[in-house]
């Protein structure tokens, strides 16, 4: 085999045009396949780095029914402590919150991403400590009582330089001192897929690095996430049963006390505990992600599937100049086994060469799909690189390429008819052409497989087109978002509308600012407020949702978005704390409940909020997502609000909003040096981030389906020339006998489109049933789009056309005298 090795090794040396087409083609198909898995296993796959993940559950509960919400992993602080202290299902269980902070230290002050977790989250997931130790429960026990950290170790690198001294230092988080106590082992980022806490504090110390920090023994206020390991011999069905009665009987007192019967609390009477498996972590990230990334998964392998395709019509071509060197091989004893290994080794290097520069593309490819990743108040941090799980992908898939390509082509040049072999003739496949026939079957697979590949491309993009003409009733251009929580750096209320208020003068006389406003949720980032609404002498139906979104505003906020307010006025300086509560509406909620009348001056509720005067109606326009209907939403002032919470300022200019980030800087320097600045971006770069998995999958799709439509051009473009060298002879007497230029251009056009429409023939039932599978992805349209599927197929004849058109063109000048004395 080594000679063998060798021997391919020099053959292909010796044709370094057929082995450069033919690895590109593999290295493309393999590093896209490679690059896609890389965030498959990253986001689906990979199992957590603690002891025994399989064991991990994420604790939560859902509503029978409410299957568009999904499981929730959502509980008061109570009920946790005896779901923990009460069960006889799980040997351990913890709960934990990720939140921002600002981290000062050294002089330095920096956005960080922080952790509440309970005292037993190491033990329980089987954690060690790479410097000093971790928490126990008894660091857990008393609010306020241990003021000390854990630093994670790629923090620990970014941030310290790796000092082993470290441990014992004091830094502050939220204007708070703590003592870091230990740094977390290497490799362990944390239990939710994406998310890479910097630091981690006991949860008894929430209230001293958040003001507006939830009161630990309100049983209503719901706001830790909570995963269990199972003891040995329980399973998760067995789990859920036990806690769920468990659940049911702690949750008793709540349930009894809610006479209404409104939606929500149907929904409340309802939550029952759900149990999923976390050995790979838990994430939003993977349910968001999972449908289109297995898409994609489908799209490279059936790219893959093409450039095999394409090769093993590049080693049929290949193998017919070197008929004679086989059947030399096969006189002198050489037994068809043995030239099939020959053969198919140097298929395995072809295949090899392509998987190391395959390699290369996944690295870079995975780098791009990182990039679609949504970046929000949590950024998304992901760690993907050539594990042992991503190189054993590799090196299957490199394994069955090769063999998927050389097999046939092997098995077919092993099969000479011996005699004209070694005369030199040209018609030596045994059998009559099967070989030729072959190369046509391949041909026409490629043309069906690129036609489904096209089609899908088609549909996703227009789906993206779609929603991103959509009216989201905003003026997305030239307005910049810096998000700011001076909350956290130790401000108090009267302190932090005074940092505010100066803040949004100072930005306001900056050349070419039009209007500066704040907003506690930007809209379409996907985080968003629920609030139930009351109309005084409006009654409810029994089934009705009385509920709407809410935001929390200031002035100026529908100027700078270019929102249109309808009627009424918008909030002013002059709504204080101590002045009367508005609030403004939109026109859905306005015609919802008031009809035609006019919804200014009237009163209604939110809640706690009661006796809330209307200022405003304003024009409807998307909130959450770009997809859903215009909801129906309430606007509060921020003025009046107690909340602590980050606020983003917003300015709209006259010009490139990047070109101000740097002076709107200056000026949050000018105030406090040593405020974070966080979350910068322009609300275009918002919308398009809330389409990101729709322009991951259009931008992917198209660009794999153009390059199948090549392979399957150049497949078909390949065959064609070979037919026409093939018959050069029998063009020659056709054109002696009276045969014009046209005629043979109209017979090998015709040859052509033949093998196309049979293709497409094959194609279209394929690619309907496969889109099907994306309707959920698609958005204006429908999975058989006719004018998409049209589309597909005249590019899909226009391009064939054309790699037919220059072998027909190339055999309608052919010189009959010159053919005639061809071979």
């Amino acid at each position: 085999m080594l000679n063998d090795f060798r021997y391919a090794f020099r053959q292909l040396l010796k044709d370094l045009g057929f082995a450069a087409v033919a690895v590109f083609s593999l290295a493309l198909g393999i590093g896209a396949n490679t690059a896609i898995f890389s965030l498959v296993n990253a986001i689906l796959l990979k199992r957590l780095p603690v002891r025994q993940p399989e064991q991990l559950v994420v604790v939560a509960t859902e509503a029978p029914g409410q299957t568009r919400i999904g499981p929730i992993s959502s509980f008061s602080y109570p009920v946790y402590r005896e779901l923990r202290d009460k069960n006889a299902v799980f040997s351990g269980m913890f709960a934990h919150n990720v939140l921002p902070m600002s981290m000062s230290g050294e002089g330095q002050t920096e956005r960080v991403l922080g952790e509440l977790v309970s005292g037993n989250f190491f033990s329980v997931l089987g954690v060690n400590a790479h410097l000093g130790c971790l928490f126990t429960e008894t660091d857990d026990q008393t609010p306020g009582a241990h003021p000390v950290a854990v630093i994670s170790y790629d923090f620990w690198r970014r941030r310290f330089g790796a000092d082993p001294e470290v441990v014992g230092k004091r830094i502050r988080l939220n204007g708070y001192p703590f003592t870091v106590m230990g740094v977390s082992s290497q490799g362990f980022q944390g239990v939710q897929i994406g998310v890479a806490p910097d630091v981690r504090i006991p949860i008894m110390m929430t209230r001293q690095v958040l003001l507006d920090a939830p009161a630990l023994e309100n049983r209503w206020s719901m706001w830790l996430a909570i995963m269990a390991r199972l003891k040995p011999g329980v399973t998760l069905q067995q789990a859920q049963a036990a806690a769920d009665t468990l659940f049911q009987a702690i949750r008793a007192p709540e349930v009894s006390r809610i006479r209404g019967d409104s939606p929500d609390d149907r929904i409340f009477k309802s939550l029952r505990i759900h149990l999923g498996s976390a050995q790979t972590g838990a994430s939003t990230l993977s349910r968001r992600f999972s449908q289109p990334l297995l898409v994609l998964m489908c799209v490279v392998a059936t790219v893959l599937l093409i450039a095999c395709l394409n090769v093993a019509n590049l080693l049929l071509a290949r193998s017919a100049t070197r008929q004679k060197e086989i059947a030399v091989r096969l006189a002198l004893g050489a037994g068809r086994w043995r030239l099939t290994r020959h053969l198919l080794i140097e298929g395995f290097l072809l295949s090899t060469l392509g998987g190391m520069l395959g390699l290369v593309f996944a690295l870079w490819g995975a780098d791009v799909l990182l990039g679609f990743l949504p970046q929000g108040r949590i950024p998304t941090v992901l760690e993907i690189k050539p594990d042992l799980q991503v190189l054993g992908f590799l090196f299957g898939i490199t394994l069955l390429t090769g063999l998927i390509f050389s097999l046939a082509p092997a098995l077919q040049a092993t099969r000479p008819d011996l005699i004209p072999a070694l005369k030199n003739e040209t018609v030596v496949v045994s059998a009559g052409n099967r070989k030729w026939e072959m190369r046509r079957v391949l041909v026409v697979l490629q043309v069906a497989l690129s036609l489904m590949l096209l089609v899908g491309a088609g549909l996703f993009v227009r789906s993206l087109r779609n929603l991103k003409a959509v009216d989201d009733g905003y003026s997305t251009d030239q307005v910049v978002m810096l998000a700011l929580d001076p909350g956290q750096s130790g401000y108090k209320l009267d302190q932090l509308r005074s940092f505010y208020a100066r803040l949004s003068e100072r930005v306001s006389v900056l050349p070419g600012v039009k209007s500066a406003t704040y907003t506690k949720n930007i809209p379409l980032s996907g985080r968003w407020s629920r609030i139930g609404v009351e109309v005084p002498g409006y009654q409810p139906r029994p089934d009705e949702e009385m509920a709407a979104l809410f935001n929390q505003i200031a002035p100026q906020f529908f100027a700078t978005f270019g929102m249109t307010l309808l009627s009424g006025h918008d909030f002013s300086a002059l709504d204080t704390p101590d002045s009367s509560k508005v609030v403004i509406i939109n026109e859905k909620l306005a015609h919802y409940f008031f009809g035609t009348e006019d919804a200014v001056g009237k009163r209604i509720s939110l809640e706690n909020l009661k006796d809330l005067q209307i200022i405003g109606v304003v024009a409807d326009a998307k909130y959450r997502n770009l997809r859903e209907q215009s909801p129906q939403t309430v606007y509060l002032p921020l003025s009046q609000s107690s909340s602590m919470m980050q606020r983003t300022l917003c300015v709209r200019t006259s010009g490139t909003p990047h070109n101000l980030i740097a002076a709107i800087r200056r000026e949050v320097r000018a105030l406090d040096p040593n405020l974070p600045v966080f979350d910068i971006k322009t609300f275009e770069d918002q919308v398009n981030e809330s389409v990101s998995q729709e322009r991951l999958v259009a931008m992917l799709s198209s660009f794999f389906g153009f390059f199948a439509l090549l392979l399957a051009s150049l497949g078909l473009y390949g065959v064609m020339a070979y037919a026409v060298a093939r018959r050069t002879r029998e063009i020659g007497i056709r054109m002696a006998l009276g045969a014009r230029a046209g005629n043979v251009l109209r017979l090998v056009l015709g040859e052509t489109l033949l093998l196309v429409l049979i293709g497409i023939a094959l194609g279209l039932p394929a690619a309907l049933a496969a889109t099907r599978l994306t309707e959920g992805l698609l958005f204006g349209l429908t999975a058989t789009d006719p004018f998409t599927i049209a589309l597909a197929t005249l590019v899909m004849i226009a391009v064939a056309s054309l790699a037919g058109w220059m072998p027909a063109r190339r055999a309608a000048r052919v010189d009959p005298m010159v053919a005639l004395r061809y071979e």
